[in-house]
């Protein structure tokens, strides 16, 4: 009898974790709302539904008898297919995270008032936009939307511009104190008591909290990993947090507290998790996800490889031919690996890069020279 797991989402992003299923010799089922998303390419069935639509997903699956060959639900996707995919397999019974965590975590600022003190926050109606009373610059978060999609910079009255479309989802948003410091990434995967730590990435953002670029460097990790490592478990175990994979974001200010951004309660998209963390780590992160999800047995120590890494995204075109030309001046070498990803097929409103480079080397001043040259 054929096996499917059901992947909630099934984007660009996605795609890492469908080829994954297939290679492992499961069947997959992609669910989401865009007739032509460019993951249902690499799906043994589509579901053509939004991933909000809980229960007409349930009735999709078992009107066409699926949901006992089922095996697992899982999502590349931001927080709020994590409700979906708890949901599902909830009613299935099948192995997932708490659905009160799950929508726990959604609440971001439940989650920052819990644990960041310290900070100055305040929650403010749509009508109060002009008597938000925090030093610049500050942060606008909405519960609507998840990761930087749900987050702006304010920087001065002019940029308030920004948060003013926001206001047909949401009655409140929260404003809180602007931190500088390493935005940080810890991945990871959770079953009871064992955890499994991957890596620690540093992020560096703009104003619209899109990536412009995540790098791994190996004394980096070893600068914080035991403080940080020590700090996402006591999170994870005050938050309930019994089962998955994760993707927890923290900001290291320049005095050494550490903030908690969000808990993404997924396995992390955007080319981190197929091309990245396999790289740097003696682990495959997806094919442990999956393995964690369909019941087997998975190895929980992990070994970090010396290599220097970068994952650069790109929101415009005007550079490719420019880049392309200095990756192959560059990738002449075994000890560096360039992989150019092309995204022109997204529609741009959505948020995701054009195009994304991939870099890494074991010579950390060959890195840094074509790191410059990516920037320049």
């Amino acid at each position: 009898m054929k096996k499917y797991i059901v992947c909630i989402g099934s984007g660009i992003y996605q795609i890492g974790l469908l080829k994954k299923i297939k290679k492992l010799n499961y069947c997959s089922i992609s669910v989401d709302q865009e007739k032509y998303a460019p993951g249902f390419k690499f799906s043994d069935r589509k579901i053509v539904l939004s991933t909000n639509k809980i229960k007409e997903v349930i009735q999709e699956l078992k009107k066409n008898k699926l949901n006992k060959k089922i095996i697992a639900v899982m999502t590349q996707s931001g927080t709020f297919s994590a409700i979906t995919v708890s949901s599902i397999a909830t009613n299935l019974q099948l192995r997932t995270l708490n659905l009160k965590v799950a929508n726990f975590l959604v609440k971001k600022e439940k989650l920052c008032n819990k644990f960041n003190h310290g900070i100055k926050r305040k929650k403010y109606k749509f009508s109060e936009i002009n008597k938000i009373n925090i030093p610049y610059p500050y942060v606008c978060k909405f519960s609507s939307l998840s990761g930087g999609q749900g987050m702006k910079k304010i920087k001065s009255k002019k940029d308030l511009i920004k948060i003013k479309n926001f206001s047909f989802k949401d009655k409140y948003f929260y404003v809180e104190q602007f931190i500088t410091g390493d935005y940080l990434s810890v991945l990871g995967v959770k079953n009871g008591n064992k955890i499994k730590l991957y890596s620690i990435l540093k992020k560096k953002i703009n104003d619209n909290f899109s990536n412009n670029e995540i790098v791994f460097k190996p004394d980096h990790y070893h600068k914080y990993k035991n403080e940080v490592f020590d700090y996402c478990k006591k999170i994870l175990k005050k938050t309930n947090f019994n089962f998955g994979s994760f993707q927890i974001e923290l900001i290291v200010s320049s005095n050494g507290s550490i903030f908690i951004s969000e808990i993404e309660p997924s396995l992390v998209g955007s080319y981190i998790s197929d091309i990245m963390i396999p790289r740097i780590t003696n682990s495959d992160f997806i094919e442990d996800a999956i393995k964690l999800y369909t019941g087997k047995k998975i190895n929980y120590k992990n070994k970090i490889n010396k290599r220097y890494a970068l994952l650069k995204y790109f929101y415009n075109k005007k550079k490719l031919k420019v880049i392309s030309r200095l990756v192959k001046k560059y990738a002449n070498s075994n000890n560096i690996r360039i992989i150019i990803k092309k995204n022109f097929e997204i529609i741009n409103k959505r948020g995701l890069a054009k195009y994304v480079i991939y870099l890494d080397s074991q010579s950390k001043t060959k890195f840094e020279l074509i790191k410059k040259k990516l920037s320049q």
